[in-house]
């Protein structure tokens, strides 16, 4: 040392060393440092004399400090400074630690300095990751704690398990072998932390395994189970990609024994559920061979091969050329050093990458899958063929593995079999060493000829819980005879006669009919036929008080025609497009907020008579017509009591006579079509994933637009068409665009039109598309993102607030075809919403505005125009229910699953590629949904998707009938106490304070119908609006049903419930809808 310490000062002394900004203790001193820490001379004596670590550590203590990390790869001081002070004293916690995972060994030491009060930054800790917040309960928290319990292994599983520490080999993490099954199991996790190479193999940006990786697990399970001696794999079949998540997942390779020294194998993989499992190899292991290397076919010289293969392919070129088919290998992946083709065949120069990058002290004993992929890469070099062509692995007839390989120069060789063809290439590929000693042979490599959306389609994710559709199936009518006693009829009747015809058929049998015509004013012309004014919520008020009064006989039904009585279908513009829906959906709302403020259990049943609103087989589609129905059906969700039915008649013909059926069916569908003599009923379908003819073409020199454009979404689908290749954007808004969203467009090349647009004017929007043809290139798309939010359950609802969704989804849409029929698109797509197809409590507006899109989509198509309308769901970093919290905590509830922007957008793509008019891309949870919503209704549009009965609520009445008198309060109560659970989310486990209010222990008013839907479904009966205001507790709750719903002999013990307090809920049924609101407001 003392020869080197001049020349080290000088060093030093060149270094500009400050002092310590925190303490430091000195291994030189044992104390704390000073300024000399800063001087060469320091640093000299530390290199020279004796290291005090002792000393240290005593200081460290008599500072007061108690916890201990080091900072190295692993623990080699921490067991040294335990024994410098006292047993019970200090924290000792390591950073890394050999063997166990690294970010699981920091996240524990993290949690040990945290739970003792260190200051952890979070924000940096979550700096290189996306979080998402979480919306909290509704309800208080319960102040108690649950931590997740790592499963402990019993010692019968470690015993028939490998410990994840000693690896079988580098592919195999652990055997699985069960006495009684003859199977022997094989298992790995997928990920990039556990499998660092699996992400140098991406194809379209995806880590797919490849099939190279494969073979060498089952070269490796081959030899541990049969023994070094060898076995030989025979036909070998690729059958399914696998895509890897970025969460990873499990492999299993499973060794079937077969007699004649044969076995047969399988390689699945699943994610978390281990139900869904794919296939991905299949084939066969002969046991027992011998892999003579006399038995190997020879290849000719090298010097002789080098010479009949003339042509020379680059390494760079030839991994360029697979990145241009977007096959992306990285450094474990990239072997081969040249290439040169002949006739027919191709020997290739392969050199291992350097030991660091392939962790090659692993694979002494095996073979690389990156060395195994540079053979296969020799079999696609052996022809010239396109860029956009390719050769996927399929099948190989046998592998023999002799060695692995001991040489840093190895070599490969193909040769093209006769049976190959413009769409297969069938070849024997051999790898040797430097020696001519063979490493591996694949005798009959198949490879199939996949072009680009062949491959994408491939690597696809398996989409069959996203993708749904209204598909409707015939139905015969159950009629019932009707009833003995008369009843009356309300009919918002059309002027062109189709319910004056109505109320003649049910006239003649008896019948009393109330027809309701449109006008300005409210007025009675004559015994039971009035006139209203649609846009004036009052006389609805006046006309149920006149009409439907004690005295007459009760109301079996309203059924509402005026959505067949407008101007639209002669005069396509804006205006009488506006009064069509005021006509039809307006009308309605009024309709049915007077309705609920006088009915209660004895609800006249209500029809919503549309005529071609709908697109059923291929009738012409009324589009005006259709916003009712997305209306209907969210009044189907809030008020189960009015029982309402849509139907859509037949736009060729007019039929009264199914529609007087209609009206006395015995069943409870809610979405009837009739065409011709044929009823249909729609129900919800999974749809499978489009077949793709022609890929989307996004055009260099075109122009794309996008109205909602300063939206989350519109953004996101604005940089989605800028990476397929647009480079002119114009982005519609009616509030202004983030500088730096333009800014990152353009630093991207593209040239962004903004403007403060609104889409339902019509001449605003003219004048865009004006500039855009005089200044940009031709408008070849169209994506129609705008749309707003004016959430509310009808009670609390106005007109208002339905024109403001109405504006930019259906004006803002027809002002878009009207203004763009004459041009040459190649897409013209409309974001609605699964809303329109389901309905959607607090979202009528909503569901009606966007049921429009959907029928204009299939307008469009008979006009021969493109289009494409997608309902989605909720999506997971951007759309209308990310906007709200209440929207995304009832979506949640439901069980709809958030949609990942990436998927979403590459489904919008297939979509539009396909030529599809409407797709629902919804992943739900549909058991859920049935269940929550608890409506019989909804129950048969979704008869081909639930695949159990709902919860535990549709029993409680035939529970009852069964039940011991004395048992009946008990059931009742426990069904209330299950029932709020459920709807507030809370644990089971946990229970709710039965005297205080279910508002005050979270309850929105969502949630509240929800509750009353759900205990009305249970009891088989139709509860009040007001329900949960009466009765906000359970034993309230619970009191009222047992004594005045369900008249149970036997009373339950009396709740505080005061004759005062009872009587300050009483009137809540009597309050106008403002009140109403301003009540519901108060209490949440």
């Amino acid at each position: 040392i003392e020869p080197m310490l001049p020349a080290f000062s000088h060093l030093v002394g060149e270094i500009t060393l400050s002092s310590p900004e925190i303490n430091l203790i000195s291994n030189l001193t044992g104390e704390l440092a000073t300024a000399s820490i800063t001087t060469p001379e320091y640093w000299c004596r530390h290199v020279r004399q004796p290291v005090k670590f002792a000393a240290s550590m005593e200081t460290l203590h008599q500072l007061g400090c108690d916890v201990f990390l080091e900072i190295g790869p692993k623990p080699a001081l921490l067991g040294l400074g335990r024994q410098c002070l006292p047993e019970d004293v200090g924290v000792w916690l390591p950073s890394l630690r050999q063997g166990e995972d690294d970010w699981q060994q920091l996240l524990q030491s993290l949690g040990e300095l945290y739970v003792r009060g260190a200051t952890v930054d979070w924000p940096n800790f979550d700096h290189d990751y996306q979080r998402r917040r979480v919306v909290l309960p509704t309800y208080p928290f319960q102040r108690q704690r649950y931590w997740l319990e790592r499963p402990v292994a019993t010692e019968a599983h470690r015993q028939l398990t490998t410990p994840r520490d000693s690896k079988l080999h580098p592919l195999l993490d652990k055997k699985i072998q069960l006495p009684l099954i003859k199977e022997t199991v094989f298992e790995t996790d997928f990920h990039r932390d556990n499998l660092s190479f699996l992400a140098d193999h991406r194809i379209y940006d995806k880590m797919v395994a490849s099939g190279a990786s494969y073979i060498s697990m089952i070269l490796g399970a081959a030899e541990l189970t049969y023994g070094p001696q060898g076995a030989v794999l025979e036909e070998i079949l690729f059958e399914q990609v696998l895509v890897i998540p970025e969460q990873g997942c499990t492999v299993q390779l499973a060794i079937i024994p077969e007699e004649n020294n044969k076995a047969a194998f399988k390689l699945i993989s699943f994610g978390k559920k281990t139900a869904d499992w794919s296939t991905h190899v299949t084939g066969k292991i002969l046991t027992g061979q011998t892999t003579d290397e006399k038995k190997l076919i020879k290849s000719a010289p090298l010097e002789e091969l080098w010479t009949r293969c003339p042509q020379t392919i680059t390494a760079e070129e030839f991994y360029q050329t697979q990145r241009d088919r977007h096959i992306d290998l990285g450094p474990s992946y990239q072997w081969i050093d040249s290439i040169r083709r002949g006739n027919g065949e191709a020997v290739c120069r392969l050199t291992p990458p350097p030991a660091t990058v392939l962790g090659l002290e692993e694979y002494h004993q095996h073979i690389h899958p990156g060395l195994i992929d540079g053979g296969f890469g020799l079999l696609v070099s052996t022809v010239d063929m396109e860029i956009e062509e390719t050769f996927i692995p399929f099948s190989i007839e046998q592998i023999r593995f002799f060695q692995p390989y001991r040489h840093q120069k190895l070599w490969g060789h193909c040769q093209l079999r006769p049976t190959s063809g413009t769409e297969r290439l069938v070849g024997d590929i051999r790898l040797f060493d430097e020696l001519g000693n063979p490493i591996i042979e694949f005798l009959g490599f198949e490879g199939r000829q996949a072009d680009r959306v062949a491959v994408q389609r491939s690597l696809q994710k398996d989409f069959s819980d996203y993708l749904y559709n209204i598909v409707w199936q015939p139905k015969e009518i159950l009629p019932q005879p009707p009833s003995e006693k008369a009843g009356s009829w309300l009919i918002f009747a059309d002027k062109n006669g189709t319910g004056q015809k109505l109320a003649t058929l049910l006239q003649n049998q008896g019948e009393r009919c109330v027809l309701v015509f449109a006008n300005h004013n409210y007025d009675k012309i004559e015994e039971n036929r009035y006139t209203l004014n649609p846009a004036h919520p009052e006389n609805f008020q006046r006309l149920l008080e006149d009409s439907l009064a004690a005295h007459y006989p009760p109301c079996r039904g309203i059924v509402h025609f005026w959505s067949l009585d407008n101007r639209f279908a002669n005069e396509h513009n804006q205006q009488t497009l506006q009064h069509a829906q005021m006509l039809g959906s307006g009308s309605v709302l009024h309709l049915v907020q007077e309705l609920i403020k006088i009915t209660e259990n004895n609800s006249p049943r209500l029809y919503l008579v549309t005529r071609g609103g709908q697109a059923v087989l291929s009738s012409t589609v009324q589009v005006e017509q259709s916003p009712l129905w997305g209306l209907g059906k969210t009044i189907a969700l809030e008020h189960p009591e009015l029982q309402c039915v849509c139907i859509d008649l037949d736009p060729e013909q007019e039929d009264v006579q199914s529609l007087f059926k209609e009206l006395w069916a015995s069943e409870t569908e809610n979405q009837v079509a009739w065409r011709g003599n044929l009823r249909y009923v729609a129900r919800l379908e999974r749809q499978r994933l489009p077949t793709v003819k022609q890929a989307l073409i996004i055009r260099k020199d075109s122009s794309y637009l996008i109205s909602g454009g300063s939206g989350r979404l519109g953004l996101q689908t604005a940089q989605w068409l800028v990476e397929q290749g647009a480079r002119h954007i114009v982005l519609l808004s009616r509030r202004g665009i983030l500088e730096t969203t333009i800014d990152q467009l353009e630093q991207a090349g593209v040239q962004v039109l903004i403007t403060k647009t609104d889409v339902s004017d019509y001449n605003e929007l003219n004048d865009v598309l004006a500039q855009i043809k005089t200044t940009l290139p031709p408008l070849r798309g169209i994506i129609h993102a705008a749309g707003v939010l004016e959430d509310g359950m009808l009670i609390t609802q106005d007109w208002q607030r339905f024109e403001k969704i109405m504006a930019a989804k259906v004006y803002g849409a027809w002002n878009l075809h009207q203004l763009t029929a004459d041009m040459a698109l190649d897409f013209f797509v409309m974001f609605s919403s699964a809303a329109s197809l389901l309905g959607n409590r607090g979202q009528s507006n909503y569901a009606a505005a966007n049921a429009f899109l959907d029928s204009l989509a299939h307008y469009r198509h008979q006009q021969g125009l493109v289009a494409t309308t997608i309902n989605w769901g909720p999506w997971a970093q951007g759309g209308m229910a990310l906007s709200t919290t209440t929207v995304q905590e009832n979506l949640s509830r439901q069980g709809f699953k958030p949609i990942n922007t990436a998927e979403g957008l590459a489904l919008m793509e297939k979509l539009i590629s396909a030529n599809v008019i409407q797709m629902g891309v919804m992943p739900c949870d549909w058991q859920k949904y049935a269940a929550q919503t608890g409506v019989d209704n909804a129950a048969h549009l979704l008869d081909k998707l639930k695949t159990n009965k709902p919860l535990a609520e549709s029993s409680l009445k035939e529970a009852l009938e069964k039940a011991r008198p004395e048992e009946k309060h008990t059931r009742v109560a426990q069904f209330v106490r299950e029932i709020a659970q459920q709807v507030l989310g809370t644990d089971p486990s946990q229970t709710l304070d039965a005297n205080k209010s279910l508002m005050e222990q979270g309850l929105d008013s969502l949630q509240a119908v929800e509750m009353r839907n759900r205990l009305g479904k249970g009891l088989e009966t139709t509860l009040s609006v007001s329900l949960l205001f009466n009765y906000p507790s359970i034993n309230k709750l619970i009191d009222y049903l047992a004594k005045q719903v369900l008249e149970l002999e036997n009373e339950l013990p009396k709740t505080q419930e005061t004759k005062e307090a009872k009587e300050n809920f009483d009137y809540i049924d009597e309050l106008s809808d403002v009140e109403l609101e301003d009540l519901i407001n108060r209490e949440m």
